[in-house]
């Protein structure tokens, strides 16, 4: 199907086994995203993650925004996650993009996390 990929991932590595489905698609400006994430370790003093994510990224020329939702369970807590990212595109080898993230995990007070990242391809 013309502009959706999907991507399946299976991993065992004799201490974890894990499984990610990802799936996009593209229309005009618009990318959206849903992926499916879950690794259980055999070491029960790891905690085990399953998350769902979903994703809605909007072009404008060089400059971009993402906006993510995630949920899920990680080590038997349950937790939300809203991310907001504008990105910029410097040329064609430089990438930048600022993040920021409100995080709900139970049992924990609310959290905000900043991210910056420069992407330097050749």
């Amino acid at each position: 199907v013309e502009n959706l990929t999907v991507v399946a991932v299976l991993a065992d590595d004799g201490t974890y086994d894990s499984h990610n489905l990802w799936a996009s698609y593209e229309i005009d400006a618009f990318t959206f995203a849903a992926e499916y994430y879950k690794t259980d370790y055999t070491d029960v003093t790891k905690g085990d993650t399953e998350t769902y994510m979903a994703l809605a990224y909007y072009a404008m020329g060089d400059a971009g925004l993402t906006l993510r939702y995630t949920t899920g369970e990680y080590a038997g807590k349950d937790f939300d996650k809203y991310t907001v990212s504008p990105s910029y595109a410097f040329s064609d080898s430089v990438f930048g993009l600022v993040e920021a993230s409100l995080e709900d995990i139970e049992g924990a007070s609310d959290s905000v996390v900043l991210a910056a990242e420069l992407i330097f391809s050749f």
